[in-house]
């Protein structure tokens, strides 16, 4: 494979015999080296971080789709941090809300054939 070729490029040029359709693959070597696809995910070490990445990651979503946290408002590091600070702030509010005003899960209203199920047991 030349320099300025990757591992996807069809192999083109005057000394080609290739058509530009051909592709270069991966050398058989390095096959061994390929790792299962998530064989890591199935480990408890790995499992325990992600549970606090995902943590993470749910809060500043909710701060990006709530609070607007994608763009600041302000120019400058001082101004910016401040306005960071206040959104957390108004999202932290915001949960607390939440888990004072406790909302009740409502069950789900029972489609008629369940009814009908009902009726005939």
């Amino acid at each position: 494979m030349s320099p300025g070729k990757t591992a996807q490029e069809p192999a083109s040029g005057p000394t080609s015999n290739r058509k530009p359709d051909d592709w270069e693959r991966w050398p058989l070597d390095r096959s061994d080296r390929c790792v299962p696809a998530g064989h890591w995910a199935r480990t408890k070490d790995w499992q325990q971080r992600y549970a606090i990445r995902a943590g993470i990651e749910a809060t500043l979503s909710q701060n990006i789709r709530n609070c607007g946290l994608r763009r600041s408002r302000y120019h400058g590091l001082a101004r910016t941090h401040v306005q960071h600070v206040l959104t957390a702030m108004a999202c932290n509010l915001t949960r607390i809300a939440d888990w004072i005003a406790d909302p009740k899960p409502t069950r789900r209203r029972s489609i008629r054939f369940h009814a009908l199920c009902a009726s005939t047991a």
